[in-house]
């Protein structure tokens, strides 16, 4: 699969009842998740009967990951 940054990856899904899922990219070598997606899996059983199953709805692309310092709790 290709993530909306253009990085090829290996994805995992799943479909939750009435036809709406996710979808994960990872890293092929690293492991790394590079996306995730809520996707309509099955149009006619989401209530979209005009949209095309594999839709993508909505697509976090993760670009850097770090360490960030914690500056504790306030006060």
């Amino acid at each position: 699969m290709t993530d909306s940054a253009g990085r090829q990856g290996d994805a995992i899904g799943w479909v939750r009842e009435g036809g709406f899922g996710r979808r994960y990219i990872f890293d092929p070598r690293t492991g790394e998740l590079l996306a995730e997606a809520e996707m309509v899996f099955n149009a006619k059983a989401a209530g979209y009967p005009g949209v095309p199953d594999g839709t993508v709805f909505r697509e976090t692309a993760y670009l850097q990951s770090g360490i960030v310092r914690s500056t504790g709790p306030a006060g």
